[in-house]
């Protein structure tokens, strides 16, 4: 009897390791598939992703999409980590893999580290989106910052290239970016895209009421081209960083640099962006930072300096975007700002940036990743009397005659102003009422 005991621990040991293997595999069996999914799609499916596992089928508008495991993509666990979007009929779309931020590409790492992120804490879960028809491949890296004692997160889209083409604050946290889902561009703007760009691939295309617009990259560079209602072209946006400068005609920088609104060097130079337009040539914009971060833009043309005020483009009429927006930025800034023009879009620090032309003077508005309004900032030329009277006050002297006036959401306003006071530079922030709410000194 003593010799049948060590014997049955041996064979109940058995059981259970059995036990345990058949629920692991249990684990990572396919499931069903439903019956409403097109064979088709289990047939490109299957493959695309012959490894797949805890695979599950849902439709979504006119897609099916499937979430399923990669072994290869992390480590760890079983859970879905892959979402792969179908037609009906088996054409695959795209698909958002999550890897870690040593699984990407070498570019992209370069480019982040080299950043104005690098220091913020980043998400190790990065998205890659991968997309069919001729559709850049996009990474999203989510970082986390620390601004004057708030929490904010940042998501960070980088091309293949290392292009960094978006940047999205408090982004949508159930996003399964079904809006980079790839569209084919219609007929006279593929015709066009063919004739200008055969290389081009689309980044994103949205497609509006006053318009389309369409984000591409060519030749290692971000564009951006609209197309009116009528889908005539009305112009190409190219944007060049700090690093691409010399890309720059060289006439085109020396008229910048002997003007009166190049004080220092070319680190002073933010961006720079170049617009071919159908109505009013091809013109610079160069967007330059003071000594206290404030931003001013300059326009250069090949016969000089235009100065601080945008061309205007003639594609919008009064009432009506030249642009194309979502419809909900569409209304607020209708509501808001009655009669406004769009002029332009664009991402800066996160936010996206709605340049509007409104009352004859153009103003920039701001949304955070949710669309919701953050801002609006415009420059002004005349200060308030009690503002006037607050800065004499405490001894300062305005080192400008254009002055920043900013707005919010929550309900506050004041005026942004560069003074001296002896040796001294610094920049005020004063409400309307003549308080001065914070001061700023020249590092």
């Amino acid at each position: 009897m003593n010799r049948l005991l060590p014997l049955c621990r041996i064979l109940l040991t058995g059981v259970f390791i059995l036990m345990t293997s058949c629920s692991d595999n249990d684990d990572l069996s396919p499931n069903p598939v439903p019956e409403n999914i097109p064979k088709e799609v289990i047939l490109e499916f299957n493959q695309r992703y012959p490894t797949a596992t805890n695979v599950t089928w849902s439709i979504k508008d006119t897609y099916v999409v499937a979430d399923f495991y990669l072994a290869d993509t992390r480590a760890g666990g079983h859970e879905p980590n892959s979402t792969a979007w179908f037609s009906m009929t088996g054409h695959w779309n795209m698909t958002e893999t999550e890897i870690s931020y040593q699984q990407l590409p070498a570019t992209v790492k370069a480019a982040f580290e080299a950043g104005p992120y690098a220091n913020g804490r980043i998400d190790d879960e990065i998205d890659k989106l991968q997309r069919s028809d001729n559709n850049e491949t996009l990474y999203i890296i989510e970082v986390s910052l620390r601004e004057e004692g708030v929490e904010t997160e940042v998501d960070l889209y980088y091309t293949e290239e290392g292009i960094l083409i978006k940047e999205i604050r408090d982004a949508k946290t159930d996003d399964d970016y079904h809006e980079y889902l790839p569209q084919q561009p219609e007929g006279n703007i593929q015709k066009w895209l063919d004739e200008h760009f055969p290389n081009a691939r689309i980044v994103d295309y949205e497609r509006e009421s006053d318009g389309t617009e369409v984000e591409i990259i060519a030749d290692g560079l971000k564009h951006e081209i609209l197309f009116d209602k009528r889908q005539e072209w009305v112009y190409t946006k190219t944007k060049y960083e700090r690093r691409d400068l010399s890309q720059i005609p060289g006439n085109i920088l020396n008229f910048l640099r002997t003007s009166s609104h190049y004080t220092t060097n070319d680190n002073a130079i933010d961006d720079v962006e170049k617009y071919d337009t159908r109505d009013n040539g091809t013109y610079y914009c160069f967007e330059l930072k003071t000594a206290h971060g404030r931003e001013v833009k300059v326009y250069v043309n090949e016969k000089g300096l235009i100065g601080e005020d945008r061309p205007q483009s003639g594609s919008g009429s009064q009432g009506s975007g030249s642009l194309p927006v979502e419809d909900d930025i569409q209304s607020f800034i209708e509501k808001k700002y009655p009669g406004a023009v769009i002029i332009d879009k664009d991402y800066e620090d996160g936010y996206l940036e709605i340049d509007i032309r409104h009352d004859g003077i153009e103003k920039e508005v701001l949304f955070n990743g949710q669309n919701q309004w953050v801002r609006t900032e415009w420059e002004v030329r005349e200060l308030p009397e009690a503002v006037k009277q607050a800065i004499k006050a405490n001894g300062y002297t305005p080192d400008d005659n254009e002055f920043t006036f900013v707005e919010t959401a929550e309900g506050t306003s004041w005026y942004e102003i560069e003074v001296r006071k002896g040796r001294e530079e610094l920049e005020l922030y004063v409400s309307p009422t003549g308080e001065i709410l914070r001061t700023e000194y020249d590092d």
